[in-house]
């Protein structure tokens, strides 16, 4: 047992650890090349790969996907009590303003 057979302060370590760490991501299978291409951006910037990555998978995961920001503009017409005929019109204004700005459009 963990620290002199104390049950309570060695579960009060387990705990501590399970709560810090942080889970992994795998990825298997990158193609030789494209590790390259990462390693060298890494290096360019002065980071370790891992770092590196982790800064891109934080941006990546921060940006909303194109289903979540339709699902929030839809919920944002909705709790605006915006009609399909005020959309229609939007969309009437954005055309007039295109082609005043580029008869070519």
């Amino acid at each position: 047992m963990i620290d002199g057979g104390n049950p309570v302060l060695a579960e009060r370590k387990r705990a501590a650890y399970g709560e810090a760490m942080c889970p992994n991501v795998l990825i298997r299978d990158v193609p030789a090349d494209t590790h390259e291409v990462l390693v060298a951006r890494a290096r360019e910037a002065g980071l370790s790969l891992q770092e590196y990555l982790l800064r891109h998978v934080q941006d990546f995961a921060g940006r909303p996907t194109m289903a979540e920001l339709m699902e929030s503009a839809a919920a944002r017409v909705e709790a605006l009590g915006v009609g399909e005929s005020d959309v229609d019109e939007v969309v009437g204004w954005i055309h007039q303003a295109r082609e005043e700005r580029d008869p070519r459009v």
